[in-house]
């Protein structure tokens, strides 16, 4: 038992983190996960007084443009030009 299990306790050591490693990478590149956290298109503006518009990348990339200007003091800005 002492000599087995000087060699086999670092093997299977060995073996438990590579296989560990393995786990890990197959969890951090599966493509649902990678979906989850990647924003495909920005948000875009709603508001309870207008109909829901069909998506315009114009309007939301304007509308990400209002939040971020002046630290969003113009978040509550609505363009008037309506793309249908």
């Amino acid at each position: 038992m002492g000599a087995l299990g000087v060699v086999a306790r670092p093997i299977v050591s060995i073996l438990e983190v590579a296989s560990k490693t393995g786990q890990s990478i197959c969890n951090h590149s599966s493509p649902a996960k990678w979906r989850a956290t990647v924003r495909i298109r920005l948000p875009r503006h709603l508001n309870e007084n207008t109909p829901l518009l069909p998506y315009s990348w114009e309007s939301a990339v304007g509308q990400a443009v209002l939040l971020e200007a002046d630290y969003g003091y113009f978040k509550n800005e609505v363009s008037s030009h309506i793309h249908v």
